[in-house]
């Protein structure tokens, strides 16, 4: 033969896949030729791809064998958050924060629980005589430190420091390791923050003298007793601050010798700026920010914000001029998450809503038999936290699939 034919024969060759046998060192395939191994390999994809759909869809994801790999991960990429709404506790009823080290905020915690601050990603906690750290997103302890009694009442976080009282002595606490920095005398029972200073409400729970504190050497700046207007005490309140000023519930004495609920804008030179009477009990109160907007709720509806009208969860300016409010509700609690309204309405069969920032509903959920939280409500770290007393927790999912499919929010 020609080296002419035999370049020919090669051109007019014609294999057929079944007819071309593998070698298969590793032993893939059941086959022993190329076309049967092709069909393996087809029939293993179309099974796992089965067997990731399936499992995706019973988490909630809405997906389907006909959607592309790239169409899957992007249904999962994008899908909405849900709620699950299922409270859970210890199997033995006996509720913990922290267990031989490992962080179980996941469970109901309560048994002398004081106060929680969170500061992303970390919650600080004052449990019995323990200050703790823990890291939100790993559940790890950062820190567990003894303190030298069971009298410490606030938190406050600023940028660099940590700052907790007892009885006694303010103390500054290094944020990394939770080693003392810096003690003053003189007990407080609130502590908030702005820019370079601590403001505390200096003494007992009937107290109402204020003080300003530098965190650089922890001078005080300024004393004032709130008494001389009429602020009874700041007991069971919120008092909290913005850059705009600070913020608080608080008790004013009446001709009658007994006490008015009142919303009261202080400036930093503790000056009153605004007073709105409210009504109701301190401790039924709630008020978080957004930007310079300040959110109020109350859980009897109680809030009066116009003549014969009250609410239980009102908007307003840094001024504390009502820019919206519910009419009809009363809440429990709320936060503010992802540019909406979280809010517990007790006396809805959907009691935990969903609002816009103008405070219309949007959506509700189902009712929570247990959870009623006088004390606040986090949602940090895609789960939910009712405190009263103790710690509730609620699954919020987004982006990831948790065990048990809740409701879309």
């Amino acid at each position: 033969m020609t080296f002419k034919e035999l370049v020919n024969k090669v051109r007019n060759l014609v294999l057929e896949a079944k007819k071309v046998t593998i070698e298969d060192t590793e032993n893939n395939f059941v086959s022993d030729n190329v076309e049967d191994a092709l069909k393996e390999v087809f029939q293993n994809g179309v099974n796992a791809k089965n067997n990731v759909v399936t499992a995706l869809n019973s988490k909630g994801a809405e997906v389907a064998t006909s959607d592309t790999w790239q169409e899957i991960k992007d249904k999962i990429d994008k899908k909405e958050g849900r709620l699950d709404l299922r409270e859970a506790m210890l199997s033995n009823s006996s509720p913990y924060l922290v267990i031989n080290g490992a962080i179980k905020y996941i469970e109901k915690c309560s048994g002398n629980f004081k106060t929680l601050e969170y500061e992303e990603p970390y919650f600080y906690v004052i449990k019995e005589t323990h200050l703790i750290k823990i890291n939100a997103i790993d559940e790890t302890v950062v820190f567990d430190i003894t303190l030298a009694n069971a009298n410490f009442s606030c938190i406050c976080i600023t940028q660099e420091f940590l700052f907790i009282s007892d009885n006694t002595k303010l103390y500054k606490i290094n944020k990394m390791t939770g080693s003392e920095i810096q003690s003053i005398e003189g007990g407080y029972y609130k502590l908030c923050t702005y820019g370079e200073f601590i403001y505390g409400v200096y003494g007992d729970e009937t107290s109402s003298i204020l003080h300003k504190i530098r965190i650089s050497d922890m001078y005080k700046m300024l004393t004032k007793d709130m008494s001389i207007n009429s602020i009874y005490d700041f007991e069971r309140g919120k008092f909290v601050c913005n850059r705009n000023a600070i913020y608080a519930t608080t008790e004013h004495s009446n001709s009658s010798g007994s006490t008015d609920c009142y919303l009261t804008k202080i400036n930093f030179d503790f000056s009153i700026s605004k007073e709105l009477r409210l009504g109701g009990q301190l401790y039924e109160k709630n008020i978080k920010f957004l930007n310079d907007f300040v959110f109020v709720s109350e859980r009897d509806r109680g809030i009066e914000v116009e003549s014969n009208k009250k609410s239980g969860l009102v908007k307003y300016d840094a001024n504390l001029n009502v820019i919206a409010y519910t009419e009809m509700h009363t809440h429990r609690n709320f936060d503010i998450h992802n540019g909406y309204i979280y809010a517990l309405n007790i006396n809805s069969t959907s009691s935990f809503q969903k609002l816009d920032l103008n405070l219309k509903v949007i959506n509700g959920y189902s009712k929570l038999g247990y959870t009623l939280p006088n004390d606040d409500m986090i949602i940090i770290n895609n789960l939910v936290f009712f405190i009263n007393g103790g710690i509730y927790r609620n699954v919020l999912t987004k982006g990831i699939y948790s065990d048990e499919k809740g409701e879309s929010l």
